[in-house]
Formats: C-alpha cells, sequence, structure tokens
C-alpha cells in the first residue's frame, strides 16, 4: 500500500480509503495489517484541521482492532493507536486494557505505548510489572516519562535494582529521570540508595552504585573508590564504568586501579569504556592496556586506541603508521590505501617484502585499490611460498585487471598462462581459485585445461560441474 507524499487533497483521500478498508473488512490479514500500520504513519504527517475531524472515527476503528485475536494485528494497531490517540490519559487507559493479554509482545507494545502517551493515568499498573524480570525494563522505561513523579514509584524502581532483568540500564537510568526533577525525591532517593551500595548481594550493590553515580549523588566516587577492593569482579566493573562515565579527570588514579586489575573481564571492561572516553587519561590508560599480559585484554586494548585513532581524523592515521603496534600499523595503512592515500599505498606495497601475513594483506588490498604498477609484483606472488598469499593473489588479479583502464590483452594472456600451470599448486584452495579466475580471464578457451584438471582430480568434480 502506496502512501501519499504531499498533504494535500490526495492525503485526504487516502486517508479515507483506509478508513473504508478498516471498516468494510479487509480481504486478507496483510492488507488488515499494512492498512493499520499506514493510518500510524500517515497520521503525523496529516494537516491538523483533517487529523481533528477524522480522530474520533479512527480511534473507534482503532479501538476495535485492539481487542482484536490476532497479536501481529493487535501490536500494529496499538503503535497507530497511541498516534492517532495523542498524550492524552484516555489514550493510555485504553492501552492498559491490554497489560492482561496472552501474548507478551502486546504487553510489552502496549507498556511502551504507556510511556509515550500518559504513563500517570495507570502509574499503579505500569508499578507491578517491575517485578517480572522481562517486562521491568520496559515498565521502568515508560515510568521515566511520569509527569509527576511520587515516592511510591521511586521506592518500586529501587526495589526492583538488582533484580534479574536482563537491562538494568533502563532501571537506574529511569530512577535517575524521575527524581532530576524533585530535590526532595532525589534526597530520598539517594538515602534510600546509599546502604544498599554496601549489601552482600553483588548485582544489587553494583546497580545501586550506578544509580548514585547517575543521581550525582554527594560522595559517589568515594563509594566507587572503596568498591575498587571489592571482592566481586562485578562490583568493580560497575565502580570503573562510573568513574570512567560520570566521573572527571581527576579520578584517573582510580580509573587506572583498574588497568592492572587481577581479572582479565575487569581490564576488558575498563577498554571498551574508554573507547569514546574524552578524558585526558584515557589514550594513556590504553596505551597501558595494549601491553598487557593477557592476549583478550590485549586485543580489546588494541581495538579501542584504533577507535579513537580512526575517528579522530587524517593526521592521527598517518602518526599510527609509526605506531608501535603492528596491527594498528596494518589496519591505519589499510584504512589510507583503500582512500587511495599515498602514505598507506606506500605502507601496504612494502609488505609486499614482508611477512605471510603482511604480504597477504598487501595483495588483497592492492586488488582492490592498486594500479598498473602492481599488476607484476602481485602476479610474482602467485609463486609464494605461503598457500595464503598464493590464494590471495589468484583471487584478486582479476578482479585488479578488469577495473584497470587502457589495453590489457598481452597482461591476460600471461597472467592466463600463469593461472593454468597453478592448476597444478599442492593447495586445492589454490587450483580452485585459479580456475575461476582463469575461466573469468579467457572465457570458454580455458575449458580444455580445467576439464584436464577435473578429470584427474585437480579440481572438484562437483564444485565445477557446470564445466562439464
Amino acid at each position: 500500500m502506496t502512501e501519499p507524499r504531499n498533504r494535500g487533497p490526495v492525503g485526504e483521500a487516502f486517508l479515507a480509503h483506509l478508513i473504508s478498508t478498516l471498516k468494510g473488512g479487509p480481504e486478507s490479514r496483510r492488507e488488515w495489517y499494512e492498512a493499520i500500520r499506514a493510518l500510524g504513519t500517515i497520521w503525523p504527517r496529516l494537516p491538523a484541521d483533517l487529523a481533528l475531524r477524522r480522530r474520533a472515527q479512527v480511534s473507534a476503528l482503532l479501538d476495535v482492532e485492539l481487542m482484536a485475536g490476532d497479536a501481529g494485528v493487535v501490536r500494529q494497531a496499538i503503535r497507530a493507536f497511541v498516534q492517532v490517540g495523542g498524550p492524552t490519559a484516555a489514550t493510555a487507559i485504553r492501552l492498559a486494557r491490554l497489560l492482561g493479554h496472552d501474548d507478551e509482545g502486546v504487553v510489552r507494545q502496549a507498556i511502551a505505548g504507556i510511556g509515550r502517551t500518559y504513563p500517570d493515568a495507570v502509574a499503579h499498573r505500569l508499578r507491578s510489572f517491575l517485578g517480572e524480570p522481562v517486562l521491568s525494563a520496559e515498565a521502568a522505561d515508560a515510568l521515566s516519562r511520569l509527569r509527576a513523579p511520587d515516592s511510591v514509584t521511586v521506592k518500586a524502581l529501587i526495589a526492583a535494582l538488582g533484580r534479574d532483568s536482563g537491562r538494568p540500564h533502563k532501571i537506574r537510568r529511569a530512577l535517575a529521570s524521575v527524581v532530576a526533577a524533585d530535590p526532595e525525591l532525589c534526597e530520598s532517593a539517594i538515602a534510600r540508595l546509599r546502604p544498599l551500595a554496601v549489601h552482600p548481594r553483588e548485582q544489587l550493590r553494583s546497580d545501586a552504585l550506578r544509580a548514585l553515580a547517575l543521581m550525582d549523588a554527594p560522595g559517589w566516587p568515594e563509594l566507587c573508590a572503596k568498591a575498587l577492593d571489592d571482592a566481586s569482579a562485578l562490583a568493580r566493573e560497575h565502580a570503573l564504568i562510573a568513574l570512567i562515565t560520570h566521573g572527571t579527570d581527576a579520578h584517573a588514579g582510580l580509573v587506572a586501579r583498574g588497568v592492572h586489575d587481577r581479572e582479565v573481564r575487569v581490564r576488558k571492561v575498563v577498554a571498551e569504556c574508554l573507547i569514546r572516553s574524552t578524558r585526558a587519561y584515557a589514550d594513556d590508560l590504553l596505551a597501558a592496556l595494549s601491553r598487557d599480559r593477557d592476549p583478550e585484554a590485549r586485543s580489546w586494548a588494541t581495538w579501542s586506541v584504533w577507535w579513537r585513532i580512526r575517528h579522530s581524523g587524517d593526521a592521527a592515521m598517518h602518526a599510527a603508521l609509526r605506531d608501535e603496534h603492528t596491527e594498528i600499523r596494518r589496519r591505519a595503512a589499510v584504512l589510507l590505501a583503500t582512500r587511495r592515500d599515498p602514505a598507506g599505498l606506500a605502507a601496504v606495497r612494502a609488505w609486499l617484502r614482508g611477512t605471510a601475513d603482511e604480504r597477504s594483506v598487501a595483495v588483497t588490498t592492492l586488488c582492490q585499490v592498486g594500479g598498473w604498477p602492481d599488476v607484476d609484483p602481485v602476479t610474482a606472488l602467485l609463486r609464494d611460498e605461503d598457500p595464503r598469499v598464493r590464494r590471495a593473489a589468484a583471487f584478486g588479479l582479476g578482479s585488479l585487471l578488469d577495473r584497470l583502464p587502457g589495453r590489457k590483452r598481452a597482461r591476460r594472456e600471461r597472467l592466463a598462462a600463469t593461472l593454468t600451470d597453478m592448476l597444478g599448486d599442492p593447495d586445492r584452495r589454490c587450483r580452485s581459485y585459479a580456475a575461476d579466475t582463469l575461466h573469468a580471464l579467457i572465457g570458454d578457451r580455458a575449458l580444455p585445461a580445467l576439464r584436464e584438471a577435473i578429470a584427474d582430480g585437480r579440481l572438484d568434480a562437483y564444485a565445477f560441474r557446470w564445466l562439464l
């Protein structure tokens, strides 16, 4: 069902068509579903006077669909009803009828719809879902939009902390949002959260710490500092996340303790959190982590360093070509080469004389972005001692030649001769790649050599059955 682009009479005609479709009873479920979806999509774009005239009629039609038996139609009707009904108490109350639906997806969509309309009207119903692991995150998100939060909601959100909700950050953020505009509620919440920061359950004390940091409670950095000595790795992780996310440069010493934590998982969390950090200490701590004794922690730190370099501009990328870490130099060179940057191309071409890994990466990169000067050096690597390098060359040379301008017949013939010889390569994948590229280069003239290779078992008969 195509929606009109303009907001004039065609828009009104299209709306009338959708209303008529729902009134008459569509012939298929898909037509029904699409009509409801289209209503929700076009409603915000309708002229105000048209929306006002049609709101009651469309709301009544959608209200019927909310009670339909098909869960998929009901979920789509909820989305449309939120748009048509608008942020009113009446809309929220109607959606609240679906909170007891048998389908979990419908309940989830209804909670989200209430949050976008007027959650205050059914706050007591939303609070009841905070105890359900599957739906607590949606309920917390809806409660975070209360226009007039109260102490009962604050207590319910605090009670939901530490439960196995799957998305505890939603509850923490909802709590911080609810108390943000009310100093009295905020003080009350902080008073309730402080004892939980030393609770015996690790998840609860971790969530309490993060919530206190979100609310910028007095003394929260000191509580995080104490948590760095916690026996629980989870508590130490959350303390470090809070310090990196909500702290200042003055907390560099505390975050540095995470770099030397005894658990690899904690050091990985530090590396991950520092990726987007704007703190002055981030680069130094990531450099220290990139020399970690554990390879997994080093890998995370190296990736974090590379991400920051990549998003720091061309100057940082060029500086990375001289980085102490091979992986960062490699990533920088390849990315610059794909942009056809002279420095990047020069670095990649130098790898043609490097290790087997470097030669393989260089061949793959140059086959994608290289020029005529790269054809002969890459062709020579069809006879490289390492099969990975030969595979890369056999796979990519055809596309390299195809991209280049000018006359290529003589080059194609020479390369075809080399690839024909390569059908006897000891590596099965090298033979397969050579066969594919050979046929792409010279077409049916390659068939005799390829069929001979199939006959004597050098090529897999099933994989190349299209040649027979």
